[in-house]
């Protein structure tokens, strides 16, 4: 009921909606409330589906995800705490890709030359992003 050419833009969006914590400013700077990113969720999930005539995707995610019944049960920005399982993976797979990308020819790299390639390397790349 969802086309192809739309999965991956609504995975991308439903993983943001996930990651969202009050505790982590947007890309603009401001730490939103709790009901402040429900709402902006609920809404930039609305009009995506909406503007792209997704009713039968809107009607299931507002059903399994969005409702005020489900939301507690799946997003980080319920709780105060920001849980340490997703938090490990993405270090885990940090690491994995800075080793991978950057770091793939030296066995033990000196402290020095690897605070070198994480300035001059891996935090443009980041930032550029």
């Amino acid at each position: 009921f969802c086309p192809a050419c739309h999965r991956k833009q609504l995975l991308h969006l439903f993983t943001k909606h996930f990651c969202q914590h009050p505790s982590f400013p947007d890309r603009d700077g401001i730490k939103r409330s709790p009901q402040e990113i429900r709402h902006n969720a609920v809404y930039e999930m609305y009009m995506f589906c909406y503007q792209r005539g997704l009713r039968e995707v809107w009607a299931y995610m507002w059903s399994s995800w969005y409702s005020p019944s489900r939301w507690p049960l799946w997003a980080r920005s319920t709780t105060a705490y920001v849980s340490r399982l997703r938090t490990t993976m993405n270090a885990e797979n940090h690491f994995k890709q800075l080793k991978h990308h950057h770091l793939h020819h030296l066995l033990r790299p000196r402290l020095d030359q690897l605070i070198w390639i994480l300035c001059t390397k891996v935090t443009p790349g980041y930032i550029h992003r």
